[in-house]
């Protein structure tokens, strides 16, 4: 069905795509531009291009998913700051903090908001949310590596690792306008400062260490910090050793939406996502209380009759359980845009697909399972973010796959819609310059870029 098809597109994907390696700079480059339109004017971005030499090696503007190099970056912020009157440094961070205003105004934002549920878990899933990025659509990418250590209740140090191209440390003052933007727009953190530790740079390595500290954390990051989530899951969990030596905490590692049943269908232990959408879940619960079990069809009513059909039917048919009942413990996003979800669905109804195991020496069905999400967009409307799947979950693959694919179809329909509808972003397709058809309604870069100015300038 759908999912199977959507994992052959996932093969088509990785069978065709490019072999060229990037570190996506055009994204930057038109941060660039959008902030010296939205702050400056037309004739200075003009003159900049100019007087940077972008006209002698390339055509037109900067595009999206083009592929530039580091210096390119580098001589453009260098000319602009000349002409501006910044110091480079703060014209990279100023980008950088303007980087995540423009992405609120494509479709990346849909990567952005599953990316994680706060500051320090999105910025420790960066790495992930590369990697799937990169198996979606841009498979040479070489993307920076950034990992996060030291996470309390108001602080953490973040560790930037520039990617496999990079010449040197320049860019770190970018990576301080993004944790800034990413901790005030995203996560809606009133205060933060960000300082720079260490920078080490030389032939071999290149390594940046940066301080962070926010205040309101308790009432901002919803306790869902990589280093406590799941703490809380196993205390509620009944400690089952597996004769195969995994134990309860790797389960939830490992599949984090496991569910484990007795011969009597009561829950024996869960995994930590599931206790996501149900967190007053007790141990010793029927599964009939919070699961119903679509396919296959279960036709006896006695519960060890049932225990017994689903250890038959587990060999040859994977099993696909719904949510009952959702009990969130984070708030899910407020629905102020329409979202799309999988056709004949509701956005808040939960399916799980997956296979039972009966593990003989302790009597129990163990069930392995993903949730079947088919767009960033449900997974954002049931509050999952990355941290929920496991590493390997090809789900995550495949909701990248489709966004991806879908923002290339989309640009496909140019000339179908009208103009009204467009907006100034540019896709490469072959060696054809088309537009994305983006609905009018939603804001324009420079648009989110004039109400960030504006807010500043009141709060002053």
């Amino acid at each position: 069905g759908e999912i199977d098809g959507g994992v052959r597109i996932l093969a088509d994907k990785l069978l065709t795509c490019e072999t060229r390696e990037t570190e996506m700079y055009g994204l930057i480059l038109l941060t660039v531009k959008h902030l010296v339109l939205s702050k400056y004017s037309e004739e200075r971005w003009k003159e900049i291009l100019l007087k940077c030499g972008w006209k002698k090696t390339h055509k037109g503007e900067p595009v999206e998913d083009e592929d530039y190099d580091e210096q390119t970056l580098f001589d453009m912020v260098k000319t602009a700051s000349e002409l501006l009157g910044e110091e480079p440094g703060a014209l990279l961070e100023m980008v950088g903090y303007y980087f995540i205003i423009h992405l609120q105004s494509t479709p990346y934002v849909k990567v952005l908001n599953i990316a994680g549920g706060s500051l320090p878990e999105m910025l420790s899933n960066v790495n992930s949310m590369h990697g799937h990025i990169k198996m979606a659509y841009f498979r040479k990418l070489a993307p920076p590596n950034i990992s996060v250590s030291d996470v309390k209740d108001n602080s953490m140090v973040v560790h930037y690792y520039p990617g496999k191209a990079s010449r040197g440390g320049s860019l770190a003052p970018l990576m301080i306008g993004i944790i800034k933007a990413l901790a005030e727009l995203q996560f809606k953190i009133p205060s933060i400062s960000v300082t720079q530790q260490q920078s080490l740079t030389d032939d071999n390595d290149c390594h940046h260490a940066f301080e962070v500290k926010w205040i309101n954390a308790k009432d901002n990051q919803n306790n869902n910090s990589p280093d406590n989530r799941g703490q809380n899951v196993e205390e509620g969990s009944n400690t089952l050793s597996l004769s195969c030596g995994v134990n309860p905490r790797q389960l939830h590692v490992i599949c984090p939406f496991h569910i484990i049943v007795d011969r009597k269908l009561k829950i024996v232990q869960v995994g930590r996502s599931i206790l996501r959408f149900l967190p007053r879940l007790k141990i010793g619960a029927a599964l009939s209380q919070f699961f119903n079990i679509l396919s296959p069809e279960i036709i006896t009513t006695n519960e060890a009759s049932q225990f017994e059909e689903i250890v038959n039917a587990s060999r040859t048919d994977p099993f696909i359980l719904q949510f009952l009942r959702l009990d969130f413990d984070r708030h899910p996003p407020p629905a102020s845009a329409p979202v799309e979800t999988p056709r004949g669905t509701s956005s808040r109804i939960v399916h799980l697909r997956g296979q039972f195991i009966y593990e003989q020496n302790k009597d129990v069905l163990i069930y392995f399972a993903s949730p079947m999400l088919e767009t960033l967009d449900h997974s954002h409307k049931l509050a999952l973010n990355l941290s929920d799947f496991a590493t390997h979950d090809p789900i995550k693959d495949l909701m990248f796959t489709k966004q991806f694919n879908k923002i290339t179809s989309s640009a496909q329909l140019y000339g179908t819609i009208p103009k009204s509808t467009y907006r100034a972003v540019i896709w490469k397709n072959n060696t054809r310059q088309i537009r994305i058809p983006i609905p009018s309604h939603k804001p324009s870069t420079e648009q989110l870029f004039q109400k960030h100015s504006t807010e500043e300038t009141e709060k002053r």
